[in-house]
């Protein structure tokens, strides 16, 4: 297990965690080409590679990259936020915009605190 600031990193268990001004606390799971397709209100449907999962005040968010066309890198993630129905996971877009403002800023956190491991730490991706 490793740490830096309010960053633990736990290599056997894959997970980064970190802690927010309030003293909350939030679990990262970090994922390598896991991909989930998801249709928009019009029907069109998008591949995206979910890089990361977030437990945070008893929900769950997803930090998604849409599918790149042209070998050209997304700039930007969705965060999209879980709920199981029926053992099926649906997720939906984050309507408060406090709230996605918050969760947006906690998975860029966890993300760049993964820039900062040593090259050699890498297993923390599942």
């Amino acid at each position: 297990m490793a740490e830096n600031e309010n960053v633990v990193y736990d290599e056997n268990e894959g997970t980064v965690t970190l802690s927010d001004e309030a003293g909350n606390t939030a679990v990262f799971h970090f994922y390598d080409e896991t991909y989930i397709p998801l249709d928009d209100e019009d029907g069109v449907t998008t591949n995206f590679e979910c890089i990361s999962s977030m437990e945070y005040n008893g929900s769950v968010y997803y930090a998604l990259l849409p599918e790149a066309a042209d070998d050209e890198e997304p700039d930007e993630f969705v965060v999209l936020k879980g709920e199981e129905n029926d053992d099926e996971l649906l997720l939906s877009s984050i309507d408060d915009e406090e709230e996605n403002q918050k969760i947006g800023e906690l998975f860029l956190k966890a993300l760049f605190s993964l820039e900062d491991m040593d090259e050699g730490d890498d297993e923390i991706l599942q």
